[in-house]
């Protein structure tokens, strides 16, 4: 069954909010309902979370692991979780359906209500992430990358495109003061 961004799901919001191509200026998203502690550590038993939801997701039940990573969002903020969840499913490539592994990736990016769930989304499209994905998800992860809680996750995305300084020198002239400086960072520029 595939699933659908709903009203409420960030995504929406944001591509609801565009204005000339870019976030209307006061643009803010809601709060999380449920925010982690910015500097939450990874610890095992949550380590092994990500890994049964990697799992789960590979062998078709996408439900089961984005709802489980859902949940882990709400007290493990996506920047703390990033690298263990990118290494549980580089590690395991041999034996993991990757396609599973991208829907899971796109269900939490495009239907998540929450802001975390959607960086967990883009930490996993990540690894994945090459020139030759579809334009309406590119378009996304532009979207995406003008909001200032989004761009770190979004900008190593568009780093593996064709014309990326172009991309992201053009999305830093029309983003948030915090998001411009965030990509400049990011890219050196």
């Amino acid at each position: 069954m595939k699933r659908q961004a709903n009203e409420k799901s960030i995504l929406k919001i944001m591509t609801s909010n565009l204005e000339d191509g870019a976030l209307k200026k006061d643009f803010v998203l809601p709060e999380d309902e449920k925010v982690p502690a910015s500097d939450a550590v990874i610890t095992d038993e949550q380590k092994a979370v990500i890994a049964d939801a990697v799992k789960d997701a590979s062998t078709g039940y996408i439900q089961g692991g984005a709802d489980a990573l859902r949940e882990l969002s709400t007290v493990l903020p996506a920047a703390a979780a990033k690298e263990c969840l990118q290494e549980a499913i580089a590690d395991s490539q041999g034996g993991l359906d990757m396609n599973q592994l991208v829907r899971l990736g796109l269900d939490l990016f495009t239907t998540s209500e929450q802001k975390e769930p959607v960086k967990y989304g883009l930490s996993i499209i990540e690894v994945f992430a090459a020139e030759n994905m579809p334009v309406p998800l590119k378009d996304l992860i532009r979207i995406s990358a003008m909001y200032h809680e989004f761009t770190p996750f979004a900008v190593p995305i568009i780093q593996r495109w064709n014309y990326a300084e172009q991309i992201l020198s053009g999305l830093a002239m029309i983003t948030s003061d915090e998001a411009s400086k965030i990509i400049r960072e990011m890219t050196g520029k």
